[in-house]
């Protein structure tokens, strides 16, 4: 087993996959949310210095009536605050655009792709770009997800429990046309985990919008790192906001009780002055880190594969009856980070079982893997996949399906 984390510190033989010579190829990096962008930001730097050439687009649905992604965000990766490509969904349908592209990479592609795909309506003239497909983070409903994943070309799981999903839910004759490979880019990792030796000095604590959900069972998590707080007085205690206060208003992930504002309602007096909320991007909050606290959030991977210590907090009051709250223990278990109110008052740091990082967490081998696949993608293939429903749909039927797209 061990033989999995050497290979995660081993670097591309001169920048590519043993060494082969391969062509640069033009990847679209396509996001329309803050997870989807982060993931694709985080795919960029794991391949950086590769045989790849990146380009942004944002997409996004004039019809949508809620802002899904964050300008603060967008002015946080980009220095401009815009990417290269700003488009409407119909627009990055468009085949003529696409076709300027080897792959076009996401995690969240619009409807409209899988409409086309569904209807026979892609006009590729020739050559086409290869789908490269990923998860947004940790995958609850994998069953739903590989099933709007279907027309992609590679789809990358989070892990060997994903695979079986999608051995048991994904039909034969789709499963002989899509390459399926695990590969995560929050799931990575090509650090081993620390020994339990560093001084805490900075602890995070990162919120989610949905996880803990009740007012209930919020103010239980912001009361064990208020009492986390006065019994550590000498270190720094940070709770990492998925947005501001102004963005919470409008977001599409609207938390029904920002933390924030049970600070003012529960502790307008006597709020410890080393606890405080930031809005600082993950990678600058994850550098200040000596420990990530987290109840579901995708962080605590991305902070497990930074070498930073991480507890998995799910005992709070009221967790049980949450969306995800089985799905999260099931899926941490075996992990050995999960924790309960009184390690994260105290402190105490855990050890991530071997095993668990071995089988969950992705590695330099699984992204050679995946660039492998992308360099020798045949771009001649036909987009369409057979049985398709489309075949029996007048291609005019497609301007009224667009209508209400």
């Amino acid at each position: 087993m061990d033989s999995r984390i050497k290979l995660s510190e081993e670097p591309f033989l001169d920048g590519r996959p043993n060494g082969t010579a391969q062509s640069q190829k033009k990847i679209l990096l396509m996001f329309k949310d803050d997870s989807s962008l982060l993931a694709v930001r985080k795919f960029a730097q794991i391949f950086d210095g590769r045989q790849f050439e990146f380009t942004y687009c944002r997409t996004h649905n004039k019809k949508h009536s809620g802002e899904e992604l964050s300008e603060r965000q967008l002015r946080q990766v980009f220095e401009t605050g815009e990417p290269d490509f700003d488009l409407e969904n119909r627009e990055v349908a468009d085949e003529k655009f696409l076709c300027r592209f080897d792959a076009i990479v996401s995690c969240k592609f619009p409807l409209i792709f899988e409409i086309k795909w569904l209807l026979n309506f892609w006009n590729f003239k020739g050559k086409r770009p290869c789908f490269v497909s990923m998860f947004p983070g940790i995958e609850f409903t994998p069953k739903l997800g590989m099933k709007t994943r279907q027309f992609a070309d590679i789809l990358c799981v989070n892990c060997p429990r994903d695979f079986r999903s999608y051995q048991k839910h994904v039909p034969t004759y789709l499963r002989n046309s899509q390459k399926s490979l695990q590969f995560s880019p929050f799931f990575y990792m090509d650090n081993i985990p620390p020994k339990v030796t560093k001084k805490i000095e900075t602890v995070v604590f990162f919120n989610q919008s949905i996880m803990p959900y009740s007012k209930e069972s919020r103010f239980d998590v912001l009361d064990t790192l208020v009492q986390a707080a006065r019994k550590n007085p000498k270190v720094n205690f940070l709770v990492k906001l998925r947005h501001l206060e102004i963005e919470n208003k409008i977001h599409t992930h609207r938390e029904e009780f920002s933390f924030q504002a049970l600070a003012r309602e529960a502790y307008p007096l006597d709020f410890p002055d080393n606890l405080t909320f930031t809005a600082k991007f993950i990678d600058d909050v994850l550098k200040e880190a000596d420990l990530c606290i987290t109840c579901a959030s995708t962080a605590g991977l991305e902070a497990i594969g930074a070498g930073v210590h991480t507890l998995f907090f799910n005992s709070y009051k009221g967790a049980e009856t949450d969306f995800h709250h089985a799905s999260m223990v099931q899926f941490a278990a075996g992990s050995g980070l999960l924790c309960v109110k009184n390690d994260v008052i105290n402190l105490n740091l855990k050890l991530p079982n071997t095993d668990w990082l071995n089988e969950n967490m992705s590695n330099a081998s699984m992204a050679a893997n995946l660039e492998i696949e992308i360099q020798n993608f045949n771009h001649w293939k036909s987009i369409i996949r057979k049985p398709v429903i489309g075949l029996l749909v007048p291609r005019l039927f497609m301007k009224l399906v667009y209508k209400f797209l």
